[in-house]
C-alpha cells in the first residue's frame, strides 16, 4: 500500500514539473543549467540598457534595441505572427516600451513601419527547424513614432577581432519576473561568427529565455558602447544546448543605403 502511495506521488509531481517548466521555461532552465544564472537586474536610466526596450504584440513579448530615435532593431520572428505566419500590421498590432521598470514606462512608441528580408516571411515555417537560411535572416528593423529621445545611441557595427569575443547581453526574458524587468549578462562570449550568405550566424553562451529574442548583445569599445548582434533562437541538440543571434552586416547594409544618420 506504501509502496503504491509513493508511486502515486511521483506521478502527481512528475505532472506538475511538466507544467511547471514546459515551453519556454523549460528552455530557460536547461539553458542555465550550463553555467548556472548569474545575470542582474539592469539600471535602465544609464547607456546602453537604456536603450533596450520591450517589443509588444497582443500574443508575445520580445526585446530590442533603440539604435536612433525611430530605429529599433529586433528579430524578424518578433514581428511574425507564429499561428497565422503573417506579419504584423504596423500601426495596429505593435508598440514599443521604452525603459520599462518595476512595472511602469518612461514612453510608448508605435511602430510605423517594419522593414525585413524580402523572403524571410514566406519561409516563416522554417524557423521551427532552425534552418541557417532563416537564422540569417531573422533580423528586422522598425521605425517607431513618436521618436524616442536618449542622450546617446549603441552604434550597430559588426565584429572584426578573433574569437572568442566577450559580450554583455540583455532583455525582457520571461523568466525575468515575467518579463517586467531588464535583466542582463555580463559574463557571456560569442564563440563562433560564421558567414551564412549575406549575413553571419552567431553562437553565444549567454543566459537567454523567451522574450530575450530580438535582444542585443553589446560590446564597448573606447567608451562606445556597440551593438554587433540580436538574439534569436535557443538550439536543443540531444543533451547541449546553444543560443544564437545575426550579426549587423544587412542592418548596417540597408542603413546605408537609405541615408539613415539618425
Amino acid at each position: 500500500m506504501k509502496l503504491k502511495l509513493l508511486w502515486v506521488a511521483i506521478i502527481i509531481i512528475a505532472i506538475f514539473l511538466i507544467y511547471e517548466f514546459s515551453s519556454v521555461r523549460l528552455q530557460s532552465l536547461l539553458f542555465r543549467h550550463q553555467r548556472g544564472d548569474e545575470r542582474i537586474f539592469a539600471d535602465t536610466a544609464i547607456m546602453p540598457w537604456q536603450a533596450v526596450v520591450q517589443l509588444r504584440t497582443k500574443k508575445s513579448r520580445c526585446s530590442g534595441t533603440l539604435i536612433s530615435p525611430q530605429w529599433v532593431v529586433t528579430a524578424a520572428h518578433c514581428v511574425v505572427d507564429l499561428k497565422t505566419k503573417n506579419g504584423l500590421v504596423p500601426q495596429k498590432e505593435l508598440f514599443i516600451l521604452s525603459e520599462f521598470l518595476n512595472g511602469g514606462t518612461a514612453a510608448v512608441a508605435n511602430v510605423e513601419d517594419i522593414i525585413l528580408e524580402s523572403d524571410y516571411i514566406r519561409n516563416f515555417a522554417k524557423l521551427a527547424n532552425v534552418e541557417k537560411d532563416q537564422l540569417a535572416k531573422d533580423w528586422a528593423l522598425l521605425r517607431i513614432y513618436p521618436a524616442l529621445q536618449l542622450h546617446s545611441y549603441p552604434k550597430a557595427s559588426v565584429l572584426n577581432d578573433k574569437l572568442p569575443y566577450a559580450v554583455l547581453q540583455a532583455g525582457y526574458g520571461q523568466d525575468s519576473q515575467r518579463g517586467l524587468r531588464l535583466r542582463l549578462d555580463e559574463d557571456c562570449q560569442i564563440f563562433q561568427y560564421q558567414k551564412h550568405q549575406a549575413n553571419y550566424l552567431i553562437r553565444h553562451n549567454c543566459l537567454i529565455s523567451g522574450g530575450d529574442s530580438g535582444g542585443p548583445l553589446f560590446i564597448e569599445k573606447n567608451g562606445t558602447w556597440l551593438l554587433v548582434g540580436v538574439n534569436t533562437a535557443i538550439k536543443h541538440t540531444g543533451n547541449r544546448v546553444s543560443a544564437h543571434g545575426v550579426s549587423l552586416h544587412q542592418i548596417i547594409k540597408f542603413l546605408n543605403s537609405k541615408f539613415v544618420t539618425n
